[in-house]
């Protein structure tokens, strides 16, 4: 058989297979609209992804009764200071939770290092893998998020998102020049391929999961 005529008999073959062959369908991505589900379907569906990643969900029905939960983790965790991220709402969870430790990110290295407890806001989360978004210029420090030993993250539940595309192209409509994921508690694999938690940030994440309102405005 010649080259040509084995090329021909290839494509044909080819030809007939995609003749019975479904056209694929191009998955929602990045400025591709999909459709959404319900509110309550996205809240479970971030609650058991964050659970698996070993993060607690801490669910409250309105932002007063984030207070209680909030001085809960604080005795817990034995926190004599709280390194938080500067924001409207933050300010207003502390104060009703009676902290009088407070430090902020632009505190000196000794008092950044010493705080236990680090409280964040989390401008919006994605359900199918409990992952929690923080976006400048709401939230410009990190530390918070990063240094001490456990993470507490107050999410509005209007501001779960379904899927990483969705996420994206939140992030690109905001110009958002920085943005921090965060998946439970910070894990490493480094040592032998061990996975060993709380190494290099955060060895406990809570998220305080408040479900009336909308979350403040951006900063």
């Amino acid at each position: 058989m010649s080259t040509a005529s084995a090329r021909d008999e290839i494509l044909g073959r080819i030809r007939e297979s995609l003749a019975h062959t479904e056209p694929l369908q191009r998955a929602p991505g990045p400025g591709l609209s999909a459709s959404h589900p319900p509110r309550a379907t996205l809240v479970e569906e971030f609650r058991r992804a964050l659970i698996a990643a070993d993060g607690q969900v801490h669910r409250v029905k309105s932002f007063a009764d984030a207070a209680p939960v909030l001085a809960q983790r604080m005795a817990a965790a034995r926190a004599r200071s709280v390194l938080s991220s500067d924001t409207p709402e933050i300010r207003a969870l502390l104060a009703a939770a009676g902290c009088a430790g407070v430090v902020t990110p632009q505190a000196g290295r000794e008092e950044l290092l010493a705080a236990e407890l680090g409280l964040t806001q989390v401008q919006f989360a994605i359900a199918e893998t409990g992952t929690l978004v923080l976006a400048s210029p709401c939230e410009p420090h990190r530390l918070a998020s990063l240094l001490p030993r456990v993470h507490v993250a107050v999410l509005h539940e209007q501001d779960i998102v379904s899927g990483l595309g969705e996420a994206l192209e939140r992030l690109a409509s905001d110009l958002l020049p920085v943005a921090t994921f965060i998946t439970g508690p910070s894990r490493t694999g480094d040592i032998e391929l061990t996975l060993v938690v709380g190494v290099h940030g955060p060895q406990e994440l809570h998220v305080i999961l408040v479900a009336d309102g909308p979350a403040m405005p951006p900063c």
